[in-house]
């Protein structure tokens, strides 16, 4: 059972997002950011030193499984959170994915529903591109659907 006075964390991305979340979780008692998993070796060694993280990779696998982490933050290209949040999940770890979840609304909903067979929850908190009808008939078919801010609904849909 882990121990959740401290909650490890493992982010993945060395860009500028990556760096927005390091900045924020400095400001959370009880978080401690154990690995780095980057894409770009001197960028990623070079964020891990600047920001004294224990760990890096270029694997996410190992950057998680070697920091012990209990949780992973995804700010790497779009084009890899499909992949990479089926990898985390699968791992029993909880995940958060920075947005874009994945290139298209329905793909991020198929994975959505994927991770079901994991236990895992997933809740759509903003919707920042447009949103026809079948999509949003689609999120509202599965088993849990909550839309809590969608300001490019397009005419008609809800």
């Amino acid at each position: 059972m882990p121990n959740y006075d401290t909650i490890k964390i493992c982010l993945a991305g060395e860009g500028a997002i990556a760096r927005k979340h390091l900045d924020g979780l400095a400001r959370i008692d009880g978080v401690e950011v154990v690995s780095l998993a980057g894409g770009i070796t001197a960028d990623t060694e070079q964020l891990a030193t600047e920001r004294g993280i224990p760990h890096w990779s270029l694997d996410l696998a190992e950057a998680m499984d070697r920091g012990g982490a209990d949780a992973v933050i995804l700010t790497t290209p779009t084009q890899m959170h499909a992949r990479q949040a089926i990898q985390v999940m699968e791992s029993g770890r909880h995940v958060l994915i920075e947005i874009p979840m994945a290139d298209s609304l329905a793909d991020a909903y198929e994975r959505a529903l994927a991770c079901d067979e994991q236990s895992a929850f997933g809740g759509i908190v903003a919707l920042n591109r447009p949103v026809d009808a079948a999509t949003v008939e689609r999120m509202v078919a599965g088993p849990q659907a909550d839309v809590v801010i969608a300001p490019a609904y397009g005419p008609g849909v809800i």
